[in-house]
C-alpha cells in the first residue's frame, strides 16, 4: 500500500503543473495525476485509505475531461460530528465504510488556474 502511494504521489509531483497550459499544448494533451489528499494515508491513525488516479485529455486549451478511478475506507460516517455524537452508540453505526467508485469530470479553465469543474461519479 505505501509503495503505491509512493508511485501516485510521486505522478502528482511530476504533473503538478499538468493543468497549466504554458509550454507545448500538443505535448501535454494527455495526463496521468493524482490528489494531494491520499497523503491522509500517512496518519498515524484512523487512515482514510484514500487512492484516486486521474487519466485527463485536454479538449482545448481551456477545457478538459478526464477519468477519476477513486477507492476509500472510512472507520466512521463522514456527517458524524466531532464532539460528544463522535463514536456515540445512539449513532448505530456498524462498522466501517469501503468503497469504489470512477467518475466522469469536465473543467473549465477561466483564469490563472482558476477553473469550474462538474464531477459525475457512480460509488
Amino acid at each position: 500500500m505505501k509503495i503505491i502511494l509512493l508511485i501516485v504521489t510521486i505522478l502528482f509531483a511530476q504533473n503538478i503543473k499538468s493543468q497549466f497550459y504554458f509550454v507545448n499544448p500538443i505535448a501535454k494533451r494527455c495526463f496521468v495525476g493524482a490528489t494531494i489528499a491520499m497523503l491522509g494515508n500517512l496518519l498515524p491513525e484512523e487512515k482514510p485509505e484514500f487512492l484516486q488516479l486521474n487519466l485527463g485529455y485536454r479538449l482545448t486549451e481551456k477545457d478538459v475531461i478526464s477519468l477519476e478511478l477513486k477507492t476509500w475506507h472510512y472507520f466512521e460516517p463522514l456527517g458524524i460530528p466531532y464532539g460528544e455524537a463522535r463514536g456515540s452508540p445512539l449513532e448505530n453505526f456498524p462498522g466501517s465504510i469501503r468503497e469504489k467508485g470512477i467518475a466522469l469530470a469536465y473543467q473549465r479553465f477561466w483564469y490563472q488556474g482558476l477553473y469550474t469543474a462538474v464531477h459525475v461519479m457512480s460509488a
